[in-house]
């Protein structure tokens, strides 16, 4: 069920128990299995023209891109026979507007609204100790969607979810 759930309670139970934090501004990351993840390919000789490539790539993919939001970072595997140098992921404006608005109700100021791929790119590279050009290998191993990504240079290169590979399913076999 992708209809929006409020998560306002839980932010402000969290907040609550917290009592060391500071500061007022957020980042979030919703689960993988509320995202759609993009493989494309996008040309253009400046930033504007790359970006309306990206956009035509993706709606002709995902189609209209009018109720949802989307990010997108350039990939590059070195190998010259692959086409898609973009990878974009999507997630449903409905859910964006109620992130939104739970962060707002908590009395915190969302900053960012990443999606997993840019969330571990970013711990990769907070947690590697010098240059991050090597490929890291990061796992996100949710309730109900593991996704495996490949982080090289501070950016995911290759994302993937893994089919029944969430965390759900291992809590159910433990159960049985």
């Amino acid at each position: 069920d992708s209809t929006p759930v409020s998560s306002a309670d839980e932010i402000r139970a969290c907040l609550a128990m917290a009592v060391r934090l500071q500061g007022r501004h957020t980042a979030c990351q919703l689960s993988m299995g509320l995202h759609d993840i993009w493989g494309l390919h996008a040309e253009g000789s400046d930033a504007n023209e790359f970006r309306t490539s990206v956009r035509g790539a993706l709606a002709a993919v995902a189609g209209e891109l009018e109720e949802c939001v989307y990010d997108y970072w350039e990939v590059d595997d070195g190998d010259p026979r692959n086409r898609e140098n973009v990878n974009a992921i999507t997630l449903s404006q409905s859910w964006a507007e109620q992130v939104a608005s739970d962060l707002e109700s908590a009395g915190l100021y969302g900053e960012a609204l990443d999606g997993a791929p840019l969330s571990l790119a970013r711990a990769v590279a907070m947690n590697a100790e010098g240059e991050t050009t090597a490929p890291v290998l990061a796992l996100d191993w949710g309730y109900t969607r593991a996704t495996v990504c490949v982080v090289a240079g501070e950016r995911p290169q290759f994302v993937r979810p893994l089919r029944d590979g969430g965390f759900g399913g291992f809590v159910s076999t433990l159960g049985s």
